[in-house]
């Protein structure tokens, strides 16, 4: 299903020279991800969780905001910045995963499966920055 309306342009290509499938399937996991970290945050919430909600829905939605932006149709550099605080995003978005993971903040809570998908898109983020920065 397309999130396009009338009248709105096409989806912006990837950036110049990156592997467009690569970025597709980024934003694609990416903004899937984003959603799942919502939800996960407003269990986090209605359980009377608030400060690792806030800090995991920040760096979690952060990640596909970035990569979104890498997209932008910038110069290669301009996505690399973006890629890269999209990892810095994932990565920080881990520690808060496994916080809630090795924590006893809400009893019964199961972060695995947000884990594994954080862990894939900071495998994925990192091969795509490597693939877009030149050799020296």
């Amino acid at each position: 299903m397309s999130e396009q309306g009338p009248g709105q342009p096409s989806p912006t290509p990837p950036p110049d020279g990156a592997d467009g499938g690569g970025i597709d399937q980024l934003r694609s996991k990416s903004f899937s991800f984003a959603l799942a970290i919502v939800e996960l945050c407003s269990v986090l919430e209605s359980c009377g969780e608030f400060v690792v909600s806030r800090q995991l829905l920040d760096s979690g939605t952060g990640i596909g905001a970035a990569v979104e932006e890498s997209a932008a149709g910038g110069d290669r550099g301009e996505a690399l910045v973006a890629l890269r605080a999209a990892l810095k995003s994932a990565r920080k978005t881990l520690f808060w995963l496994r916080l809630l993971h090795r924590s006893s903040l809400v009893a019964g809570l199961d972060v695995m499966n947000h884990i594994r998908q954080a862990d894939e898109i900071t495998r994925m983020l990192t091969a795509t920055i490597q693939g877009l920065t030149p050799s020296k």
